[in-house]
């Protein structure tokens, strides 16, 4: 997508991305795309990081954080108050469904969780003990909403060393006022993963699994999508997320921004 568009969720709780992210070295320009793709998840495996949330006309994706707790972007449910019920489907079951409350949401931390009264049945993944610079990830969007989905479309990545969310154009933020409540400068130095992508994203993602394709775990929850031109300083931004080469508007890299997954803690079994 051409534009910053808000995708998921969460406050953060005791434990912040200073201690969850391990800096590492590493020349994003090296990073190996093959490799990533030759070593995805693969699609049979996405029942155990993703659900669907039907939240009136709004849809978006969501994480299970233990038996009765689901994770997503507050926008995905910014139409609801807290105590109202949303619908939550299988990734690619539309027959398995649960009714879930939500029971949290904070505008400004971009985190909403949902609650099922006598459990769910979907699987609660792995989670990530740690962030780090150069991790491999990859996540998706459903081709379709209140449907089995017969296909996805994957988006895979590196992880930088920027921990802070920074700041957006002030044109941006206006353009994304028009969309969402939720102000997205607002949220500039609040934790964040950073990561480069190598191929545009797409809106449905929100609130979506983040997974460390080596390790096969959680490591965040997916909250906008932009690129390097979408945020003040882009120059400088360039070189923090990895890249030797030069800032040029128009070619700049895709950017994933996600909640560490560290910030659910308080909802995990």
């Amino acid at each position: 997508m051409n534009k910053l568009i808000i995708t998921i969720l969460l406050t953060a709780v005791t434990t912040g991305c200073s201690s969850f992210h391990k800096k590492t070295q590493y020349n994003l320009d090296t990073y190996d795309a093959q490799y990533a793709i030759k070593n995805r998840i693969r699609t049979a495996d996405y029942p155990n990081y993703n659900v669907a949330i039907r939240s009136g006309n709004s849809t978006g994706m969501g994480v299970p954080l233990s038996k009765t707790h689901i994770a997503t972007a507050a926008h995905v449910v910014d139409n609801v108050t807290i105590g109202d019920d949303v619908k939550v489907f299988h990734i690619y079951n539309r027959s398995q469904v649960h009714t879930a409350k939500l029971v949290y949401y904070s505008k400004n931390d971009e985190i909403a969780v949902l609650e099922t009264s006598s459990g769910h049945s979907f699987p609660t993944p792995a989670r990530c003990e740690h962030s780090y610079g150069g991790q491999r990830i990859q996540g998706e969007r459903p081709t379709k909403f209140g449907k089995p989905w017969s296909g996805s479309y994957p988006f895979r990545g590196t992880v930088s060393n920027i921990t802070k969310h920074p700041l957006i154009t002030d044109k941006l933020e206006a353009e994304n006022k028009k969309i969402s409540e939720i102000s997205t400068q607002a949220m500039a130095g609040k934790d964040r993963l950073f990561i480069a992508t190598k191929s545009q994203t797409a809106p449905g993602n929100s609130g979506g699994s983040i997974i460390d394709i080596d390790q096969k775990c959680v490591v965040g929850i997916a909250s906008m999508n932009g690129r390097v031109s979408d945020f003040q300083k882009p120059e400088s931004l360039m070189k923090e997320l990895g890249y030797n080469n030069g800032y040029y508007e128009g070619t700049a890299p895709y950017i994933l921004i996600g909640v560490p997954i560290v910030h659910y803690s308080r909802w995990f079994n």
